[in-house]
């Protein structure tokens, strides 16, 4: 199953035409809706001679498997992470007012937060908009892994480093020395946001789970908005009730959701 441009809205023939449409309100959603139609063509990991201009083929290799909009991008898995990446489009980084940032958070380890985060980034990258994900897991960092990425050295602690996607950025908080958990999320991540937001069009932040610190809530609070992330057996209600309890206290806005399979 693919997705398809909405009905209403024009029709682009790829994902640059759409996106390059600056007059179009939903230019960015009608360009990951055009992924669907190209995934086979222009996506096939198996088949690095076809497309790949946006693409380094050589370092996809090392990509994760749980990318799945690169590894496996006909699949319902990847189907619907496009279908979020659009309404997010729409809803939020398009929006009556337009923003820059989304966390992406989970209540306990395990259930996705990370798998979303890189999926979306990923999407977000293909339609055409430059996307830096921050990885601000201080506890269990795992986005330059799952990317294929080089671990960062300390001279480049800080820095957006590129990935196997030409408009996609990976940044590693945990590189960040001499910088406390908590005061790091308080008085860090928005100015690293309003620095970084020069340079990108969108940035994404991968969050530690909320069972393990507060750190989660002031990435979010620093973005403004959040998507939750759950897995199908794995996340407990409980445990999910409270950390939307405690965003909405906060003045977070959810922006969306996903439940990933087992």
């Amino acid at each position: 199953m693919t997705d398809t441009p909405a009905k209403d809205g024009p029709h682009y023939e790829s994902a640059n035409e759409a996106i390059a449409d600056e007059g179009s309100h939903t230019g960015l959603a009608d360009a990951i809706a055009a992924q669907g139609g190209m995934a086979s063509a222009e996506r096939n990991f198996t088949a690095p001679n076809k497309g790949g201009e946006n693409v380094d083929w050589d370092r996809l290799e090392y990509v994760s498997d749980e990318i799945v909009v690169l590894k496996d991008p006909m699949s319902a898995r990847a189907a619907d992470l496009r279908r979020l990446a659009q309404k997010l489009a729409v809803q939020w980084f398009l929006g009556d007012e337009v923003r820059c940032a989304l966390s992406i958070i989970s209540a306990d380890r395990g259930e996705g937060r990370t798998t979303v985060a890189t999926n979306l980034a990923c999407v977000f990258a293909q339609a055409g908009a430059r996307t830096l994900l921050i990885d601000a897991d201080l506890y269990n960092p795992t986005v330059h892994r799952n990317l294929g990425v080089e671990e960062v050295s300390q001279e480049m602690a800080g820095n957006p480093v590129p990935t196997s996607l030409r408009n996609l950025f990976a940044l590693s908080c945990s590189k960040d020395l001499g910088l406390d958990h908590d005061l790091f999320m308080r008085s860090t991540m928005s100015m690293l946001i309003e620095t970084h937001k020069k340079n990108f069009d969108l940035i994404l932040v991968d969050t530690n789970a909320a069972s393990i610190s507060d750190d989660y809530l002031f990435a979010a609070l620093s973005t403004g908005g959040a998507v939750v992330a759950t897995r199908e057996g794995v996340t407990k209600v409980k445990s999910a009730a409270r950390m939307l309890n405690r965003c909405e206290d906060a003045g977070v806005r959810i922006v969306g959701g996903t439940m990933l399979k087992k």
